[in-house]
């Protein structure tokens, strides 16, 4: 249950460029749901690869609570979408012509939801595969 530093480069590098290929194709104007929901699945991920990456000794330890891995794994996503969206805020707050020419914000309450819920997703997802690939491993 290994995470590198060259999976969180590899993750981040592509939401990055899949982002700024959206906003110089004008995908968001067209299908908002079709780039902005798994780009923030992969934040998700990316947010619970980064906090296994920084707890891994500590997560190693827990090896007979796969709850607690899990839980955690979920937890990292949520926290790390909501500092997202925390961050799309502030932008729009501080910097709006930035955050609106690469748009970084949410436009609607439902979309913040819906993007802390894609990026639960993601954690989900990490999470689910890890705990299949550590039991497939004991086995």
């Amino acid at each position: 249950m290994t995470i590198r530093l060259r999976h969180i480069l590899l993750v981040t590098i592509a939401i990055t460029a899949a982002h700024l290929a959206a906003v110089t194709m004008g995908w968001y104007e067209k299908t908002v749901w079709a780039v902005d929901g798994p780009l923030h699945f992969l934040g998700g991920a990316l947010a619970a690869m980064v906090f296994l990456w920084f707890t891994e000794k500590n997560v190693k330890e827990q090896k007979g609570s796969r709850w607690y891995i899990f839980f955690a794994i979920l937890g990292a996503a949520l926290v790390g979408s909501f500092l997202w969206e925390l961050i799309e805020f502030l932008m729009l707050r501080s910097v709006p012509t930035f955050a609106i020419q690469y748009k970084l914000y949410s436009t609607t309450p439902g979309d913040l939801l819906s993007d802390l819920g894609f990026g639960l997703a993601g954690g989900l997802f990490l999470a689910s595969v890890l705990i299949q690939k550590t039991l497939s491993i004991e086995k």
